[in-house]
């Protein structure tokens, strides 16, 4: 199972089960408030019926879940206000134990999502992501955000279709 595959099982499952807008590939940076960090890019950003945002991160193998500790700075903002206000794991059936470890080490308010292909595709939530703040000051920039990302995906996605003809 490789990254390109979960994140679209992913969205499809957030788009379509869950009605949730989401796209892949988010970035976000800058100053807000006072605060100013540096970029970093979701692997998908979903908006939630309640207005929140949830960001998940996919790892496909075990060393992909062991470099965590390189992101270590990512992490140790993450309960900051203007960061998403879920953060969850995705991870293939055969790597939740390690995800486990990893969540408890980092953040234990973090969620777990399994991806599992046998027999279909399928998503199952392990735990449930903690909120980790609740200020929405910033809700709109996210959905212009998430809306922009869908716009340019649609692009590529139709420059290669249509790049022969």
């Amino acid at each position: 199972m490789n990254s390109y595959y979960i994140k679209t099982i992913l969205m499809e499952y957030w788009r379509f089960t869950r009605q949730c807008l989401c796209a892949d590939e988010v970035g976000y940076s800058g100053l807000w408030g006072t605060k100013a960090y540096s970029g970093y890019i979701a692997d998908i950003v979903v908006l939630t019926k309640t207005n929140f945002i949830h960001e998940i991160e996919v790892k496909c193998s075990k060393s992909d879940l062991c470099s965590l500790e390189l992101k270590k700075g990512k992490h140790q903002n993450m309960c900051d206000k203007y960061y998403p206000h879920y953060f969850s794991f995705a991870v293939p059936t055969e790597l939740i134990e390690e995800a486990k470890i990893i969540i408890n080490k980092i953040n234990p308010k973090y969620g777990l999502i399994e991806l599992s292909n046998a027999p279909w595709n399928s998503v199952t939530i392990r735990k449930k992501a903690c909120k980790l703040h609740d200020n929405t000051e910033q809700i709109e920039h996210w959905k212009h955000k998430i809306i922009y990302r869908l716009n340019s995906a649609l692009i590529g996605y139709m420059k290669r279709i249509h790049k022969n003809e």
